[in-house]
């Protein structure tokens, strides 16, 4: 039975090579060829070959998806031909949360390459701060990511809460923790990736930088080691969640027996326009299918553009109610802010914050001794306007009545001890040096101007 079940498989297994062969273009077709053999030759030869795995990123852009197509074409070929063949770990990444349809829409990859139920095929997403197997589950049952929360939460009030940067280059701390865990938990002997050369190189000039700011030592040796890289940054990562008040330690660089090697194939992958066809294959989502730069494929774009919305309708807003009258739930009542919701239902409920913690968020009221402070309560929330010098005494550690603390814990998300942090501002220069290069930049790691809300010890902590 075993052996008609394993020819049965093999069958299988051939069918869905020439499927994805069939789809392919001449040229991409070709490039498979090469692809099995550089991947060979990384393993050491056929002989080693099916005690070799490899580790990549699937992130929600075409070229991702392409890699993963070709990966298990080459994984497949090799199988049906020599009969043994490499393991694959796919880590799904979509920061800072995983939302539902991004889930159904790499299960529709999945299941188009016949990989769910291989053996030799681990599928991983990221669940808050652990890797854990891929499944599509509905939003309603998806639990509260504590660690994402709190370091979104943190940076926003610190930095000022420029969408661009709350999922800007951040997110690439918290995908080098995920990567960390990956290599960890299954062993992995090289990182596959299809990073153009420059992006590549920009990211490694990036990675170095931070640690550089935060004062670790030896960040030069970190490009020989694609764990070594990952462990250090996603260090940085569970600090970024509380960086007030917190000394910087970064761990240093562990010499491992066997270096996780970072295998390039962006040369192997044919241009997107000439790839339609395995995009029908693949059934790619819409969101999947448009194109988007390498680097920020991990971060989901609409949400950025949802965000920056929201942030500029609260701060035109807010000097309107203020002559109006009006209130945020009178503006909540209308269809187009209502119609904003929906597309950050998934963020929202993954990250366990609402609408009244990410209107205080995007506002940032408690940076700089409360500068927003009353702005914000008279645009958000004008009832407590009177109750503005007790707010200020809570946030300075002073005597006040427990309703004070318990209204700013629960619109902001954050504890009183947090609260009062940033509102002081307490952090080393090291701390201001690396929250303020992290607020420059996007997901893409292009520079971003400075807002004009940041504060000013960020700014200063930038020069």
């Amino acid at each position: 039975m075993s052996s008609f079940h394993e020819q049965a498989m093999r069958s299988v297994y051939r069918q869905v090579v020439d499927r994805v062969c069939c789809h392919m273009s001449r040229g991409q077709q070709a490039s498979l060829q090469l692809l099995i053999q550089r991947l060979t030759v990384a393993a050491g030869g056929l002989q080693h070959i099916d005690e070799f795995q490899f580790l990549v990123v699937q992130g929600g852009d075409r070229r991702s998806a392409h890699l993963l197509a070709c990966l298990r074409a080459a994984q497949l070929s090799l199988a049906v031909r020599d009969g043994k063949t490499f393991r694959l770990r796919v880590l799904v990444c979509c920061l800072p949360v995983l939302g539902s349809q991004t889930l159904i829409a790499h299960e529709r990859i999945f299941d188009a390459l016949f990989m769910q139920g291989d053996p030799r095929v681990d599928l991983l997403m990221l669940e808050d701060d652990k890797v854990v197997p891929f499944t599509r589950r509905p939003a309603e049952v998806m639990s509260s990511w504590a660690g994402a929360r709190e370091a979104l939460l943190m940076f926003g009030h610190i930095t000022g809460a420029v969408p661009e940067a709350l999922l800007g280059c951040r997110v690439h701390l918290q995908l080098a923790d995920a990567l960390r865990w990956a290599i960890e938990g299954g062993g992995a002997s090289a990182l596959v990736t299809a990073l153009p050369d420059r992006q590549r190189r920009r990211f490694m000039a990036w990675g170095r930088r931070v640690l550089r700011l935060a004062g670790a030592q030896g960040c030069d040796d970190v490009h020989q080691c694609a764990a070594a890289l990952a462990e250090r940054l996603g260090h940085l990562q569970m600090w970024v969640g509380s960086p007030l008040g917190r000394s910087i330690s970064v761990p240093t660089a562990t010499g491992r027996e066997q270096p996780v090697q970072v295998l390039t194939v962006d040369d192997l992958l044919c241009p997107l326009t000439e790839e339609r066809h395995l995009d029908a294959m693949l059934d790619l989502h819409p969101a999947l299918a448009a194109p988007s730069l390498p680097l920020s494929s991990w971060a989901e774009p609409s949400l950025v553009a949802n965000l920056s919305r929201l942030r500029a309708h609260l701060l035109t807003s807010q000097g309107r109610w203020h002559d109006e009258g009006l209130s945020l739930k009178d503006a909540r009542t209308g269809w187009w802010l209502k119609a904003q919701q929906q597309g950050r239902a998934s963020f929202l409920q993954g990250l366990g914050v609402d609408e009244a913690q990410l209107s205080c968020l995007l506002s940032a009221p408690f940076a700089e001794q409360g500068r927003n402070l009353a702005h914000f309560l008279r645009g958000c929330h004008p009832r407590m306007r009177v109750a503005l010098p007790y707010l200020h005494r809570a946030l300075q550690g002073k005597p006040c009545p427990e309703a004070i603390k318990r209204w700013l814990m629960e619109v902001s998300g954050l504890s009183l001890a947090q609260l009062q942090a940033v509102y002081a501002g307490r952090h080393d220069s090291p701390a201001g040096r690396v929250l303020a290069y992290l607020a420059r930049r996007d997901a893409a790691l292009q520079w971003l101007p400075w807002p004009a809300c940041a504060p000013a010890a960020v700014r200063q902590a930038a020069y």
